[in-house]
């Protein structure tokens, strides 16, 4: 009855211990928003560091993959605005010396050309102001799904704190030996407990 009570004793003392080192590797849900925050998927890293989780660190990596990609996109779809606004100015003036020619030349339908030599340059320039304003949608949904993310993944890994991590590379070991008294002949009961972190 008595080495029950021990046993009981210490394997309160081991979960005791076990849940506090595996609380303490959960950061606070402040330190993981403000890294999202400032930095797409830094925050599911910090995580994944914290946790020894792959998963996490896999999707952190993700989102800023994806977010680099968004921005990359902006800044061509950008670059070809300019190159549309450039080459539409030098088809307009064209198109305004072409009208002016044909008017004097005493063609009837000298609007009508300089318009159709126009059209194409204003249809290529319109689409691409059109493409620039839909496409820092992108970036704005890939931070705020990855904030989102990093909002839900925090919580449920707050949810999880009782549920004792056996994979952090903490090894835990008991065990229980006698041991002759030298100075009588009464067997001694010895408790062994240890804690051992893998790196």
């Amino acid at each position: 009855v008595e080495l029950d009570k021990k046993l009981a004793e210490i394997e309160k003392v081991k979960k005791e211990i076990q849940y506090t080192s595996y609380k303490e590797a959960i950061p606070s849900k402040n330190s993981y928003l403000w890294r999202s925050a400032l930095f797409p998927g830094w925050g599911h890293v910090y995580i994944g560091n914290a946790k020894g989780d792959n998963v996490n660190t896999v999707t952190g990596f993700t989102y800023g993959v994806l977010f680099f990609i968004s921005l990359g996109y902006n800044l061509s779809l950008y670059s070809n605005l300019v190159t549309q606004r450039e080459t539409y100015k030098v088809t307009a003036n064209t198109s305004l010396l072409l009208n002016s020619f044909l008017t004097l030349s005493g063609n009837a339908n000298a609007f009508f050309f300089s318009a159709i030599y126009l059209q194409p340059a204003r249809i290529a320039y319109s689409e691409a102001v059109d493409q620039i304003n839909r496409a820092p949608l992108i970036i704005i949904g890939v931070y705020m799904v990855q904030l989102l993310h990093i909002f839900i993944s925090g919580d449920i890994a707050k949810k999880q704190e009782k549920e004792f991590d056996t994979s952090v590379r903490r090894i835990w070991n008991f065990r229980t030996r006698q041991e002759q008294n030298l100075f009588n002949n009464d067997r001694l009961q010895i408790y062994e407990l240890s804690y051992t972190i893998k790196f």
